[in-house]
Order: structure tokens, then C-alpha cells, then sequence
């Protein structure tokens, strides 16, 4: 599924990354390790297509995303990739409901409400669906925010330090939900993050 040979990128004041070598098969979950400023938001970025490698290989499928352009990467991302930002990035006029299926929309999905409700019952926040953002816990975003990375029925779901601000308990709460919802809905799981406590939940794991 994803694959990653001598890859580098240069950041504008110069500054060059390089990566391990690596390689995931798909349902193989697995967990990006480093310190700050060790490039894996990067990382992230570069498989999500945000950013393009200066150097080596980056193997999406059957894509090199190092030889695409801007239009190719964002096509690949919309019908490939669902995503879990470190922020959650909701639309604060609209409702979840709504925000969830203007994000199926820009990757060229029609969804319907009932799926979205379906979705969001599942992970206990149905009753929140018609809410705005602001009136939602953080814990409650962070639900619907899954289900926005996963409604598309995406391939893979990257997801950027997803635990770093919570407790032991809620760590393992949310680290447990985007791993059984992964599977659910038959997408493999790529975190980064710097958070230690998430290694007895992956058997396979880099270190930056």
C-alpha cells in the first residue's frame, strides 16, 4: 500500500530531511515515532500529497507521489486517503452533519444523511449531528472528525498526533476507536505522532 525508498524533503530555508527506508502493506496499521522537529507532520504531509518529495520514492499503490503534480496528488488524496488533523478543521457556520458530507462531496462522493447519522451512531454522537462545532466537547469533535476521515470509504486514514493533549484513559479510548473503526470500514491506519503511549497498540512501528 505504501512504500518509501532514500525519501527527502528540503525545507525553504534549506534545511533537508531524510527518512528510513519503509513499506505497508494494506490492514497493516502502523505508527510514525519522532521528537519535534524530526519531519513526520511532514511525513504525513508528503503521503497526504499536501507537500512533494525533493528526493526518493514515495509509493502510494501503484502512484510515486514524487513524480506527481499538484492536480494528481490532490486527485489521489480525494479517493484514496481520509484524514485526522491534530486540529479539527470543521466549518464553524455549518452543522457536523453538514461538514461531514461537504467533505464526501470534495472527494466526489454523494452521501446521505441516514449514512451519516449511521456513522455517527455508531460512535455514540448521533444526537450531535445537527449541532456546530462549537457546541460540541472536544471528545465529540474528535468522534466526528473519524467519521469525516472514513465516510468517503477511504484506503488509508492518516491521522497526526491524535493523542497528544489527553489523558491515559482518553489516549487509549481514542487510539482504540480509530483502529476498530479503520477496520470496520476497511481502511489501514498510518499515525504520527510523538506519544509513546500508542506503541503497545501497533506491531509495526518507525522511529524518526
Amino acid at each position: 500500500m505504501l512504500k518509501a525508498k532514500n525519501l527527502s524533503y528540503q525545507y525553504p530555508k534549506g534545511q533537508v530531511i531524510s527518512y528510513p527506508n519503509f513499506e505497508m502493506t494494506k490492514g497493516q496499521n502502523t505508527l510514525i515515532l519522532g521528537t519535534s522537529g524530526s519531519g513526520k507532520t511532514t511525513l504525513l504531509h508528503m503521503v497526504a500529497g499536501f507537500l512533494k518529495p525533493n528526493g526518493g520514492e514515495l509509493f502510494l499503490d501503484q502512484h510515486n507521489l514524487a513524480q506527481l503534480n499538484n492536480a494528481e496528488r490532490d486527485e489521489i488524496r480525494k479517493k484514496k486517503i481520509g484524514i485526522v488533523f491534530q486540529k479539527h478543521h470543521f466549518i464553524k457556520s455549518i452543522s457536523i452533519k453538514d461538514n461531514i458530507k461537504l467533505a464526501a462531496s470534495l472527494a466526489g462522493k454523494t452521501i446521505t444523511d441516514q449514512l451519516v447519522l449511521e456513522m455517527l451512531n455508531g460512535l455514540n454522537i448521533s444526537n450531535r449531528a445537527n449541532a456546530k462545532p462549537a457546541e460540541l466537547s472536544q471528545g465529540e469533535l474528535q468522534r466526528a472528525s473519524i467519521v469525516r476521515a472514513l465516510v468517503h470509504k477511504p484506503n488509508l486514514v492518516l491521522a497526526d498526533e491524535p493523542t497528544s493533549a489527553l489523558d491515559d484513559h482518553s489516549c487509549e479510548a481514542v487510539i482504540k476507536l480509530l483502529l476498530v473503526e479503520g477496520q470496520k470500514h476497511g481502511a489501514t491506519l498510518l499515525v504520527v505522532t510523538h506519544d509513546q503511549r500508542l506503541k503497545p497498540f501497533f506491531t509495526n512501528s518507525i522511529q524518526l
